[in-house]
């Protein structure tokens, strides 16, 4: 589970980081032993889309298998037990491809654009990386008394200047699966209706990770 790095407060002795670990960007999955996000309001630059496929409702959860985008986004100024990380960290979350009054895809589509999108518009997803955003954390208690952190809203960015992506941009299809974080690998190896097929489909597609 990938822990908070406070770099910023560690020896002067301490080894260097090597070049893929920067480049990788700082990839942040909440969970059991990992400390969370700092709540709050953050500027934010797309750094992912990874399509998931077709996946199925949560075990005992309503509705019906649907496509699901993991966005990450890279949070400017974001903190951990008011420490800032060396890198920007970048926090994820699912959108099912839905229009209904309650999906959250159209908010997203509207952050990213600055207006509604048309009907029948064609949206890349792969052409949101590096757009800005301002995202909202909020934190959860979990069963096991512990917090996590998930991302509550994505809005339009209202900043003028917002520094350009730290991370390497990840973009699926197109990059390759090992290079996704394991959750993303373990949710596109379960997809519904998986295949070569499929995922050839994916690669030409137009179009709620981690909470």
């Amino acid at each position: 589970m990938a822990k908070i790095s406070t770099a910023k407060t560690a020896a002067a002795s301490a080894p260097a980081k090597a070049p893929d670990a920067i480049l990788s960007g700082f990839v942040i999955e909440v969970g059991q032993g990992a400390t969370p996000i700092d709540e709050g309001a953050f500027p934010a630059r797309i750094a992912a889309v990874l399509d998931l496929g077709v996946q199925a409702p949560p075990p005992g959860g309503k509705g019906v298998p649907k496509r699901q985008v993991a966005v990450g986004f890279e949070l400017q100024g974001a903190t951990c037990l008011d420490i800032e990380p060396e890198a920007p960290p970048v926090m994820y979350r699912r959108f099912s491809v839905s229009w209904g009054g309650k999906a959250e895809l159209p908010k997203l589509l509207r952050a990213v654009l600055g207006r509604d999108p048309a009907p029948g518009e064609k949206l890349p997803p792969g052409e949101w990386i590096g757009k800005p955003v301002t995202v909202t954390v909020e934190h959860t208690l979990r069963a096991d008394g512990g917090t996590s952190a998930r991302i509550a809203a994505v809005t339009r960015c209202a900043l003028k200047a917002l520094p350009e992506l730290a991370a390497a941009p990840l973009v699926y299809p197109g990059a390759a699966l090992v290079a996704l974080p394991e959750w993303a690998q373990e949710a596109i190896a379960g997809a519904l209706h998986a295949s070569t097929a499929s995922a050839a489909a994916a690669a030409g597609y137009d179009a709620d990770a981690p909470q």
